[in-house]
């Protein structure tokens, strides 16, 4: 090598050693021959680059290039200097790669409260829901930035999108915060998002409601959460299931129950009564003489069990017997006389 290391990497005798580093980087990706492949003198400036570094990139061979000048130094590269080199050429070729490829990263998980009816849930099916999501803009595909000029290297970092801090004799990486791990700085916000990268949009989606859904149950609708990070993996979107408290019945897991009101003639005479049930009334027939209480079981007649392993649960029917109010005159005087008769058969009993 003819000219000074100095001179071959651009820096002053006075520059510090993060300034050397700083300038073998910017000429090692500039002449670098993966990055050149029809540039002939490229291999040749980047050698001339390499070895410069060597000198230069270590404080003691830079004290006695200062001293001793050149000739101190013999041609070619101990095995040493080489790895040296090439470890800060791999470094430097680490960053570039990731630079310029995208920071896929997968979208973020999103959750959506859902509340149906009872019915609902018994006899599942699909629910239509719109839900707001995240996704990268079209126009820079994620970047924020207006073109491929539209950025830079993030300078905290480097391009490498994390720092490696020294603790002891550890090394440890964390995302460098000045970029927040994208590896670069925007100098021209895209137009469309602003320089953020994302838009909103809403998504119609029609989810499956599984019969036999109990309230608290998450229901996954895979990909359907935030868009992922420049080309990454979408989310997922989770449904909350809410079942709504209906006006007839209790649900006890798969059972039901169900209160239904009898007349007080009914109980006494006995009758055939309409129960409401999931599907439609259906009819039991009630003995004379039923008390307020007494329950009834329609197999088969409750909800299904999530996933449809089992056989539907069943309804149970409690009887309620309703006493009569606003009497005539008449319908008393027959009730006193029935109230007669039976106090004095209880007493010839």
């Amino acid at each position: 090598m003819n000219r000074s290391p100095y001179d071959v990497l651009g820096v002053p005798r006075a520059a510090s050693q993060q300034e050397i580093k700083k300038a073998f980087r910017r000429l090692a990706r500039t002449y670098h021959p993966d990055l050149n492949p029809n540039g002939p003198s490229a291999e040749r400036r980047f050698r001339e680059v390499q070895h410069a570094y060597d000198i230069l990139g270590h404080a003691d061979k830079r004290r006695q290039y200062d001293r001793f000048g050149a000739s101190y130094f013999r041609p070619g590269y101990s095995s040493a200097s080489a790895h040296g080199v090439r470890d800060v050429v791999n470094e430097f070729m680490e960053a570039f790669v990731r630079q310029e490829m995208p920071r896929r990263k997968r979208g973020e998980d999103l959750r959506y409260y859902l509340s149906i009816t009872l019915e609902e849930a018994g006899r599942g099916g699909y629910k239509t829901i719109t839900v707001n999501r995240s996704e990268d803009c079209d126009h820079c595909r994620g970047t924020g930035a207006s073109d491929k000029d539209g950025k830079i290297p993030c300078p905290a970092c480097e391009g490498l999108g994390e720092v490696r801090p020294r603790r002891g004799l550890f090394n440890f990486r964390r995302p460098c915060t000045s970029c927040r791990g994208t590896g670069y700085k925007i100098v021209t916000p895209c137009s469309q998002c602003g320089g953020t990268g994302r838009h909103r949009r809403e998504d119609v989606i029609r989810v499956r409601i599984p019969p036999g859904v109990e309230t608290g149950q998450r229901l996954k609708v895979h990909g359907r959460g935030n868009g992922g990070y420049q080309e990454g993996e979408p989310g997922d979107l989770f449904v909350v299931v809410h079942v709504k408290d209906h006006e007839l019945f209790r649900r006890q897991g798969t059972e039901l129950l169900c209160d239904v009101n009898v007349s007080f003639y009914d109980a006494a005479l006995g009758a055939e009564i309409d129960v409401p049930t999931l599907d439609g009334p259906a009819r039991i027939t009630i003995p004379p003489g039923v008390q307020s209480g007494k329950l009834y079981r329609l197999k088969g007649r409750g909800m299904p069990e999530l996933g449809g392993k089992r056989e539907r649960g069943d309804l149970h029917v409690r009887i309620v017997v309703e006493t009569p109010v606003n009497l005539s005159d008449e319908q008393k005087r027959i009730l006193e006389e029935f109230k007669r008769t039976t106090t004095a058969g209880t007493h010839h009993g």
